[in-house]
């Protein structure tokens, strides 16, 4: 299930896949996306996008859960941008 959570945020579910796993595929996304050209008009103009990537936690609440994606996604962008950060990766 994908949702747009904010103003530039989107929320991808994905039961039964594993955090590592989950982290693959939003890699592969990422990286076919930034290979495309945004504009015909423009091939060298391009886009990018980073994610924060973890396994939801009944223990948490959705606000807690929805924190911790929020927090690795921040460190992606400080990572320098278009990558992907997991909860058992960390930002260089």
């Amino acid at each position: 299930m994908v949702a747009r959570y904010g103003g530039e945020e989107f929320c991808l579910l994905l039961p039964g896949v594993s955090p590592s796993t989950a982290q693959q595929r939003i890699d592969q996304i990422r990286a076919a996306f930034a290979s495309h050209s945004a504009l015909s008009t423009a091939p060298e103009f391009r886009c990018s996008f980073s994610a924060g990537v973890c396994q939801w936690q009944n223990s948490l609440s959705d606000a807690g859960n929805f924190a911790r994606a929020d927090d690795l996604l921040y460190q992606a962008k400080n990572a320098g941008r278009n990558c992907v950060v997991g909860q058992s990766t960390s930002a260089a």
